[in-house]
């Protein structure tokens, strides 16, 4: 399939970073391969609060607390004490009753026992298996202690997963008189998981697990914070131009061009009049699988007057389909853009036919549908310039909402 699957309710998404909601202790939906969802523990300050989506307290993600027990903070009334209960902390970096910079973790003592362990479970929903995650996450560490412990990093398809990652754990040797750290300290950590095949509507865990070295009392407090997941997947097919002109004035001219084709059965052609609904005008048979470049055509013989909107609807062999970007052509006397320079090198002028009637606004996508850049332009404008000093090589989209009037434009960067 094309790679995104972000179209199938309007135009084409983008390499997004979305916030994980708190107080749903369900998995975590994975939506779309290449979006980054992150989570920085902003669960309040109260001692029994709720944990995030997809985050349970347990070394087994399906018989998992959902809450912490305490809450303490580095300074003010409330922090860290050497006679501190353990327990299940939200932990925060300042007064525990104010501060917004918090995490979750543990401070074990004689009768709060290690190990005790953090797990977390995501559902991919994407229409593609996942093949990869990158995982970033940091400990942070909110009082010191005598005893040395260890955090372990683990993975896999069953709710208490045992696949280690030594690259997610970290010891902690013992360090002092179980005193407060303030501020906190942290240790950020990077883990890259290859070679996956996670099915389309199946759950995959992290487990984190922190154990006392010998014993469970002058226990350190340390909690994790500031996560990050990114799913990847190997998608079928990669577009790397799609393009509509004019011919005459009577017909539109598509044209786009695969770098590669994984089990691709068929692009259905489809055009809308107003870039939302879409109907089928036509069909190109696809490549099949390719490693070579493949490159289409299929010419509009009757378009509509005035904006024609088109997009693919790339099918598989088994029917799977996902949507590429949208492109625009106008046929007949309506109001363009012209893009200059073709290709770009730093700046990019907009000049438009017609002037904004109100404030516009205007997006730069690549073929990947991740969104790269957005703006405003001012009403009654008529051109306007777009840095492209932050765009790599390669063939972009830009898109411009003018009142009702929807515009989109490729464009090359060299």
């Amino acid at each position: 399939m094309i790679s995104t699957n972000l179209l199938r309710s309007f135009l084409f998404g983008g390499f997004l970073t979305f916030a994980l909601p708190v107080l749903c202790f369900g998995q975590l939906s994975i939506t779309t391969p290449g979006v980054t969802v992150t989570q920085d523990f902003s669960i309040g300050s109260t001692a029994s609060a709720a944990l995030p989506t997809g985050f349970k307290i347990g070394a087994n993600w399906s018989g998992g607390g959902t809450t912490t027990t305490l809450a303490a903070g580095t300074s003010g009334t409330g922090a860290l004490t050497g006679t501190s209960s353990g327990g299940i902390y939200n932990f925060a970096d300042g007064v525990t009753a104010s501060s917004t910079d918090r995490a979750v973790g543990f401070l074990n003592s004689g009768s709060f026992a290690s190990p005790q362990s953090i797990t977390f479970a995501f559902t991919n929903n994407t229409a593609f298996p996942i093949t990869g995650l990158d995982i970033t996450f940091d400990y942070e560490k909110y009082r010191t202690g005598s005893r040395a412990f260890n955090w372990t990093f683990f993975h896999g398809a069953a709710s208490s997963p045992t696949t280690s990652a030594a690259s997610g754990d970290q010891a902690y040797a013992a360090d002092g008189g179980n005193t407060v750290a303030n501020p906190s300290t942290s240790i950020s950590k990077t883990v890259n998981l290859t070679g996956l095949s996670i099915a389309v509507g199946s759950t995959y865990y992290f487990r984190w697990t922190f154990t006392g070295v010998g014993g469970n009392t002058n226990g350190q407090g340390i909690g994790i914070d500031n996560f990050s997941l990114t799913p990847t997947a190997v998608l079928p097919i990669e577009l790397t131009n799609f393009m509509a002109k004019a011919i005459e004035d009577k017909k539109a001219l598509l044209s786009f061009t695969t770098a590669t084709e994984t089990n691709n059965a068929f692009f259905s052609i489809e055009r809308s009049q107003d870039g939302t609904r879409f109907e089928a005008i036509g069909k190109v048979t696809g490549a099949g699988t390719s490693t070579v470049k493949q490159d289409y055509t299929f010419t509009d013989e009757r378009p509509l007057k005035g904006t024609n909107f088109y997009r693919l609807k790339q099918v598989d062999f088994d029917g799977q389909f996902s949507y590429s970007p949208v492109v625009s052509v106008n046929i007949g006397k309506v109001g363009g853009i012209k893009l200059s320079p073709q290709p770009v090198l730093d700046r990019l002028t907009v000049a438009l036919e017609q002037p904004t009637v109100e404030a516009a606004t205007w997006q730069v996508y690549d073929f990947a549908g991740r969104l790269l850049q957005s703006g405003a332009v001012e009403a009654e404008s008529t051109n306007f310039e777009i840095s492209t000093v932050t765009l790599t090589e390669g063939s972009y989209v830009l898109r411009l909402v003018n009142g009702q009037q929807i515009i989109t434009q490729q464009f090359q960067k060299n």
